[in-house]
């Protein structure tokens, strides 16, 4: 997993906990112990990820959190995210109420670089937009990021992307990010203005003149058909 070494060795100046408190009404002295006295990196993603939702409000501190962090960012990544506190939204807000950006700057860019390497991973994927949505105030470059998915999955999702996610929304045409948006702005926009983009339009009247698809036909022309105003 490119970035992992680096972030593990970045954080390596966090120490273990030595006792993990909690509610105690929610959190047991047991399971508390197990967090601190296993190997990090021997972890278990149901373990980790119960702590991980509860971190800093009814279980341990920032401090406490930047220990377990890149154990916490690996197993996200590693698709473990359908535990409560492993999902990129929940990691990413956790992040910052730990104190990410008052770390120090070797910590704070080996984060970047392993969101960086996490997003090159999934801009192909089903999953990329999701991605997007939860990570982005991580990304540096959430344009980019959207031009690397739209090439990657091709004009029909792209087409199925902005049926679902934008022109199915009411009054789509001045809206600059889809509605109900969870991500920054700048994504938000970055990702309507690939929708608006003449360049889009062409796409997706190529793809739809050379489908033999029904399906992906069907797709395809109701998007652009969507897209009238901005023709």
């Amino acid at each position: 997993m490119k970035g992992l070494d680096a972030l593990y060795a970045a954080f390596s100046r966090f120490p273990c906990p030595a006792r993990l408190t909690g509610c105690p009404c929610c959190v047991d002295d047991a399971c508390s112990r197990r967090l601190t006295r296993t190997p990090l990196r021997a972890l278990e993603p149901e373990a980790l990820g119960r702590y991980a939702f509860k971190a800093m409000s009814t279980w341990g501190t920032g401090q406490d959190y930047a220990y377990f962090a890149p154990r916490i960012l690996e197993l996200s990544r590693a698709g473990h995210d359908a535990f409560p506190g492993l999902g990129v939204d929940v990691v990413v807000r956790k992040l910052r109420d730990a104190g990410l950006e008052t770390w120090p700057a070797d910590v704070r860019d080996a984060v970047d670089a392993f969101f960086a390497a996490w997003a090159d991973e999934v801009a192909g994927s089903w999953r990329a937009l999701e991605f997007l949505e939860s990570a982005s105030p991580q990304l540096s470059a959430p344009g980019a990021f959207v031009q690397r998915w739209a090439a990657a999955a091709g004009p029909v999702a792209v087409a199925d992307a902005m049926l679902e996610r934008w022109v199915g929304q009411g009054d789509f045409v001045g809206r600059d990010a889809p509605l109900g948006w969870r991500g920054t702005d700048v994504a938000g926009r970055a990702l309507v203005a690939l929708f608006r983009d003449p360049a889009t339009h062409a796409s997706l009247e190529g793809a739809l003149a050379a489908t033999s698809s029904g399906e992906d036909a069907e797709v395809l022309a109701a998007a652009l058909e969507a897209l009238e105003p901005f023709r």
